[in-house]
C-alpha cells in the first residue's frame, strides 16, 4: 500500500513538472542573429561608382567597415568581382575573423593599391605592399567591377552588400 501511495504522488508530480517545461519562450542566441552594419569604398573622387585611378594618389583606395555582431565577432569577406552579385570567379581581397582576440576589428579598414600595370596590392599600416592579383585578364580599364562585402557570425547568419567601382 505504501508503494502505491508513493507512485500515486510521484507520477502526477513528475507530469506536472515535465509539462510545465512546455510553456517557455524561445530564446534567440547571439549566433542566431545576423550582424548589422555597413561598408564603404573611398578613393580620391568620392563618386558613385567609385573611380580608382592608378595615376591619382598612386591608385590607393580604402575599404572600411563597421559591423555590429551580437556574437562580438564575425567572419568578414571582401571580394572583387565582375558581376553585381558574388560569384565563384571573384578575387578575395580580405578574409578574416574579426572582433575580440583578432588582428582585425569590427570597426576597421584595409587599404589597397591599383597600379598602372593592372596589378592589385594590399597595403599594411606601415606602407608595405602584398601582391593580390594581376587583373589584366579582366580587361579592367574603364570597366565597372564590384566590391562585395559579407559579414557572418559564428552561427552562419550573414549580412551582405555590394558597391560598384571603376578601375581607370
Amino acid at each position: 500500500m505504501k508503494r502505491r501511495q508513493f507512485t500515486g504522488i510521484v507520477i502526477p508530480l513528475l507530469l506536472a513538472v515535465g509539462l510545465s517545461g512546455c510553456d517557455y519562450e524561445e530564446e534567440t542566441y547571439a549566433s542566431e542573429q545576423a550582424p548589422t552594419g555597413w561598408f564603404s569604398v573611398d578613393s580620391w573622387d568620392g563618386g558613385d561608382p567609385v573611380v580608382i585611378d592608378p595615376y591619382v594618389e598612386d591608385g590607393l583606395f580604402q575599404v572600411s567597415w563597421r559591423v555590429d555582431s551580437p556574437a562580438a565577432e564575425a567572419d568578414l569577406h571582401v571580394r572583387l568581382g565582375e558581376w553585381s552579385s558574388p560569384s565563384g570567379g571573384d578575387l578575395t581581397l580580405f578574409r578574416g575573423r574579426c572582433g575580440r582576440w583578432s588582428s582585425c576589428g569590427l570597426d576597421d579598414y584595409q587599404v589597397y593599391q591599383y597600379d598602372p600595370h593592372n596589378v592589385l596590392w594590399s597595403v599594411d599600416e606601415w606602407g608595405h605592399t602584398d601582391w593580390l592579383a594581376d587583373l589584366t585578364g579582366w580587361s579592367p580599364y574603364q570597366r565597372v567591377l564590384y566590391l562585395h562585402f559579407e559579414a557572418c557570425n559564428p552561427g552562419g547568419y550573414c549580412t551582405t552588400a555590394s558597391r560598384a567601382v571603376v578601375l581607370w
